[in-house]
């Protein structure tokens, strides 16, 4: 037995192991820092940039916008418009759907728009949207604002914001929330980007299955409607949002109205046990109305004007007015919305026929 044989480390040893796993901890942490300050800076992608006043907005001349990043005309705000129009991408919409719903609500109504849209965007940019260009713009007489049910849930929770991140506009921890779950770390995020680079989302072989993009996005939406699913934070943080804005303008003397637009998961059946198939998900403990009856709920309570979409299409043949293999109105689709909101506006709202 060789007695010389030394049994434990040499100190030299762990001291470079220590300063290996001390560099490595300070590298880590420095680049968590920095990406959370990237969202406080017009960084982005070649669509999405971050906004340091409304949040974020499409870089001018993407995707059909003007120079400040709507999809309108270049003088709509400085036109006085009368009804400016707030909202995601269902407002923003598809450029191969023709014109979107707040023009063609415009042109029945022989009334001047403005369509403030911002894709991916969620409530919490809604209310910047609204006091950013409601503030002294006395010449406005409503806002239409769009509530989405598939995603603005998820979007109206307090911990989190969004913003264009690592190629995507994305939900992340506000950047002052510290947390130990994977996902309260915007380098997991990075590291959920680069793998969806090399690795497609979920896939389904069933005859006329959705594609991968749109699995993914309806997994999140199915986790809203999910038994025992806990959202009560929310919700009312989605309430306290729109009561904020209803407030705000009031105070201006504009006029408020929410529209409540559905998803093609929650009005078309036969759509929503495909999705829940691919997605191994049991249709029979999907709650798919509690949203819409929720949202309404909390509207009603706060006295704000609501327009739910649903009767519109469910009286309808729904497949007729969506994009194939995409969340989002086609042309019928958007003129149905249009023809919904011009009547009520028509009827109770601040353009009510005398």
């Amino acid at each position: 037995m060789n007695s010389h044989i030394r049994t434990r480390p040499r100190p030299h040893r762990l001291r470079a192991v220590a300063s290996y796993a001390l560099a490595i901890s300070i590298t880590i942490v420095l680049a968590e820092v920095f990406l959370r300050l990237s969202i406080f800076l017009p960084f982005g992608h070649q669509i999405m940039v971050n906004d340091p006043r409304i949040g974020l907005r499409v870089v001018p001349g993407e995707m059909g916008s003007n120079s400040q990043g709507f999809r309108d005309t270049e003088h709509a705000l400085s036109s006085a418009p009368d009804i400016l129009f707030v909202g995601d991408s269902f407002l923003y919409g598809r450029l191969e759907a023709g014109p979107p719903f707040p023009q063609l609500v415009g042109d029945i109504l022989a009334r001047r728009v403005a369509n403030l849209a911002v894709p991916a965007s969620g409530p919490p940019e809604y209310a910047r949207v609204v006091e950013t260009y409601t503030r002294g713009r006395g010449s406005a007489r409503a806002v239409v604002l769009g509530l989405y049910l598939g995603n603005d849930i998820h979007q109206s929770d307090a911990r989190r914001v969004t913003r264009a991140f690592a190629g995507n506009a994305r939900m992340l921890p506000t950047a002052t929330r510290i947390g130990l779950l994977r996902h309260d770390w915007y380098l997991w995020r990075v590291g959920e980007f680069l793998f969806r680079q090399f690795v497609p989302g979920p896939s389904c072989a069933t005859p006329g299955a959705p594609s991968p993009r749109r699995l993914h996005f309806a997994r999140g939406e199915l986790s809203v409607y999910r038994a025992g699913a806990d959202f009560e934070d929310s919700y009312r943080n989605l309430a306290r949002i729109l009561s904020g804005i209803a407030k705000s303008l009031q105070a201006n003397g504009i006029a408020l109205l929410v529209i409540v637009q559905p998803t093609q998961i929650q009005i078309d059946p036969d759509f929503r046990h495909l999705v829940a198939a691919c997605l191994g998900e049991k249709a029979a403990n999907l709650d798919v109305d509690s949203p819409r009856r929720r949202v309404l709920d909390d509207l009603a309570k706060a006295g704000i004007a609501a327009l739910d979409l649903t009767p519109a299409f469910s009286d309808k043949k729904t497949g007729d007015f969506f994009l194939a293999n995409d969340t989002h109105w086609n042309a019928d689709g958007n003129r149905l919305v249009a023809e919904a909101n011009a009547d009520y506006l028509r009827a109770r709202g601040p353009f009510r026929a005398p």
